[in-house]
């Protein structure tokens, strides 16, 4: 005769369905985190883009005087109100990549082609509506109809592309001082 036994060997229906449970939440979690890692690498690659190209475009501005300026960008007309990044900047004057009519010495031209092309770079970092937009900010100006009497020429570098689902942003500051004008 056999001893009875208490308990029988094994798992039951609950038990198992509970370890699933466990399993797949811990399994769902590490999968979410790759996602946002990678995610995050390829936005912080992007940003290293915009800031590289940025930064080239101001040491460009920064061997100019401001004389230069106005010429390189023909910088005739009245300052106006401008939005910019979702920024409003009164008295300003805007030049941006995607409109090359103001651009008497080229340089909007080849800033344009330091935007990484999304055609032609690898199709996983796609830099899309990329653009840069210089705005100037004159300011003390002796004369208000001449543009070329301002004391001060504050201008922003605005790099900006679209990123998934969101339109990012990165910005620059320089200021010139036109030394001519007592």
């Amino acid at each position: 005769m056999q001893p009875k036994r208490s308990s029988q060997a094994g798992y039951n229906l609950v038990e198992v369905i509970v370890a699933m449970g466990l399993l797949a939440s811990v399994l769902l979690s590490i999968v979410t985190l790759f996602f946002m890692g990678r995610s995050n690498v390829y936005s912080g690659k992007q940003m290293t883009r915009a800031v590289a190209v940025g930064t080239n475009v101001t040491e460009d501005l920064v061997s100019m005087n401001v004389a230069r300026l106005i010429n390189a960008f023909e910088l005739a007309e009245d300052p106006a109100e401008n939005i910019v990044a979702g920024v409003t900047y009164t008295d300003s004057i805007v030049r941006v990549t995607s409109d090359l009519t103001n651009d008497a010495e080229g340089y909007l031209e080849r800033w344009e082609a330091l935007i990484p092309d999304p055609t032609v770079d690898k199709p996983h970092t796609p830099f899309l509506n990329a653009e840069i937009t210089l705005v100037f900010l004159p300011r003390q100006l002796t004369d208000v109809d001449d543009l070329t009497t301002t004391q001060v020429m504050q201008i922003k570098v605005v790099v900006e592309w679209d990123e998934s689902v969101r339109r990012r942003n990165v910005v620059f500051e320089t200021v010139k001082l036109n030394r001519n004008v007592a």
